[in-house]
């Protein structure tokens, strides 16, 4: 829904709707998707808003050190469009399978007659 509603997808209800892109792949970049998608980032509690309880935290590195790994993960992601990571170029689509869809035959089912 939140895609949705900041245009990311396009939805429609009833027997023919579905789900499509809001917008073109060259603009839906990764890093606004994620965090618009996954509100927590938190990885330990010093990250966190307020007053820590954490004995560590007046010789610890590892905050500054998480807080550096979160910004380059997302410096990565921020530099991603959904178009980069579609290859449609002919070559790359002739080792593409296609998928169909073939629902099993009903199973018999055993009736137990007490």
């Amino acid at each position: 829904m939140t895609l949705a509603a900041d245009g990311y997808l396009q939805t429609s209800r009833g027997r023919g709707g579905g789900i499509c892109l809001g917008r073109p792949a060259a603009q839906i970049v990764l890093g606004e998707v994620v965090r618009k998608t996954e509100t927590d980032f938190q990885m330990v509690e010093c990250f966190g808003e307020g007053q820590s309880h954490c004995a560590l935290l007046p010789a610890c590195h590892l905050k500054n050190v998480l807080a550096q790994a979160l910004e380059a993960f997302f410096a990565t992601l921020d530099g991603i469009t959904l178009a980069d990571l579609m290859d449609t170029t002919q070559a790359r689509m002739a080792t593409l399978q296609t998928l169909a869809f073939k629902p099993q035959a009903a199973r018999s089912r055993k009736v137990v007659m007490t």
